[in-house]
Parts: structure tokens; sequence; C-alpha cells
């Protein structure tokens, strides 16, 4: 079951989350361990598709660590 949510229900706040940004081309993908920056209002991506945002989601959790003893 997807775990994606409305991208109007994000924690605005330095929670790293992942987001689904659509491109304006309608192709979209995941941008992972991002928050809402309140400096420019607007979320941390390293591209100029930041306001296409559509979905977030919490981050996984981590795989467990195997012990080799």
């Amino acid at each position: 079951m997807s775990q994606w949510r409305p991208i109007d229900s994000a924690p605005k706040d330095d929670t790293l989350i992942d987001l689904w940004v659509v491109r304006h081309d309608g192709t979209g993908h995941r941008e992972i361990d991002r928050c809402w920056d309140p400096m420019i209002e607007n979320w941390t991506l390293d591209n100029h598709y930041a306001s296409w945002a559509t979905h977030w989601m919490p981050r996984p959790e981590p795989p467990p660590v195997d012990n080799p003893d």
C-alpha cells in the first residue's frame, strides 16, 4: 500500500521526507530526504521543479544491521 500523501499535509519544519515531483512534461520522480525551507517558502530540491511537488511520504525505516559476530 502506498504511503504517498497530498503535499498540503506535509510537515513544514525540519522533518526530512520524500517528495514526488512532477515535471512540466508530466513525468515524475522521487526526491529523497527533503524538508521545507522557510527562507524560500518551498521544498529543498536541487532543481527548479520544487513548486511541482504533489505528494510526500515519511522516510522509510532503514534496514536492520547484520552483525557479523
